[in-house]
């Protein structure tokens, strides 16, 4: 957290995985985006939608506190949950 801390006041963006708030990545990068979320050093929310897996997943977690908690972000993209 400390790194992505350092980067945002140097102007970086940080932008985190939708699924990854799901486990889709596994529990440790869950545990890392929860954290982000947690901090709010979150600028960007996107999807890595290539396949109708991705959406399927987006679709079943629609209801996922996290989900809920990053539209107490000021994020630089809309997000609609």
């Amino acid at each position: 957290m400390d790194k992505a801390a350092d980067w945002r006041e140097k102007g970086i963006d940080i932008q985190i995985n939708i699924n990854s708030l799901f486990g889709h990545y596994g529990p440790e990068i869950k545990k890392q985006a929860e954290l982000l979320v947690d901090e709010k050093l979150v600028d960007f929310v996107a999807t890595d939608c290539h396949r109708m897996e991705h959406l399927m997943i987006l679709e079943k977690n629609l209801k996922a506190p996290y989900l809920h908690k990053l539209s107490g972000l000021n994020l630089k993209n809309v997000l609609l949950v």
